[in-house]
């Protein structure tokens, strides 16, 4: 007669909890733990922005919305969400724009934008956040003490396009004459060297006290002509031209440059310009 004996019990493949077993699970927790905070967060931003969506940003909301700004286990989709939402705050209501300056947002910018590099939709929301706020005085105070130019400079020739121009944005608003000339001399690309024009030749336009500040670049400016002139590029030229014919309405302003090399680059301009029109000669009738 055989003698009786027991089968071995089959593992279960559902737990590894047993007598025999140490106690743990048998699956770890904590490897599944940030994720699933991380989607928790995400889900706790959303509702508070929803649930906060008809009223004015209170600063008690502002405050909860900057820590999400700060935590480490969170999504990048996270923070820009929050950071889009705050800036849509900023454009439609002049109370919320002052919440939002009198908040800890503020002071997280430069961090945002220095450890986010490789991140471009949270550099672009952080670039568009502070070039809206930017465009209210009060608010444009406190965002100058924050000097953001080297940073935002830098950003100025991101590869991702839509970085590149939050940034110059940002700097447009934050009235940044002399960074926005000097990305012009660095940028090897064309169609950003236009919209740096572009910018200063708006604000050349908006009257004497920002021809000034571009003329008062003596030196940066003469050196953005000079390549203007050099690129051959007759679009480039005729901004160049345009933003000239800008300042020239201010003939106290004009006359601070206006020696015989800027003559000498005027005449270099006007030769590659066909059209009359773009010709700023008659500045000097």
């Amino acid at each position: 007669m055989s003698q009786l004996r027991r089968w071995s019990t089959p593992q279960s493949i559902h737990s590894h909890w047993s007598d025999s077993a140490s106690i743990r699970p048998s699956f770890p927790i904590h490897a599944l733990a940030k994720p699933l905070s991380k989607f928790m967060y995400q889900r706790q931003a959303t509702g508070i922005i929803a649930e906060n969506a008809g009223s004015p940003l209170s600063a008690e909301t502002a405050e909860v919305l900057a820590t999400y700004l700060t935590f480490k286990d969170i999504f990048p989709s996270t923070r820009a969400l929050v950071l889009d939402h705050l800036d849509s705050r900023v454009l439609k209501s002049k109370e919320d724009v002052q919440t939002v300056a009198d908040s800890s947002v503020l002071g997280l910018i430069p961090e945002l934008l220095q450890s986010y590099t490789n991140n471009p939709p949270i550099l672009r929301s952080t670039c568009t956040l502070v070039g809206d706020l930017a465009q209210h005085e009060g608010s444009k105070a406190i965002m100058r003490g924050l000097e953001l130019h080297p940073q935002l400079t830098s950003l100025s020739d991101h590869k991702d396009f839509d970085v590149q121009k939050a940034a110059i944005s940002a700097l447009d608003g934050l009235d940044a004459i002399e960074p926005l000339l000097d990305f012009f001399l660095l940028s090897s690309r064309l169609p950003t060297q236009r919209d740096i024009l572009f910018i200063l030749w708006s604000k050349a336009r908006k009257g004497e006290q920002h021809a000034r500040l571009i003329v008062q670049c003596d030196t940066i400016l003469r050196d953005c002509i000079a390549k203007s002139i050099w690129s051959a590029d007759l679009a480039l030229v005729r901004v160049m031209c345009q933003m000239l014919l800008s300042i020239s309405e201010y003939k106290t302003v004009l006359m601070i440059i206006a020696d015989a090399r800027f003559i000498a680059q005027l005449t270099a301009l006007s030769s590659l310009v066909v059209s009359s029109r773009f010709t700023i000669f008659h500045s000097f009738n």
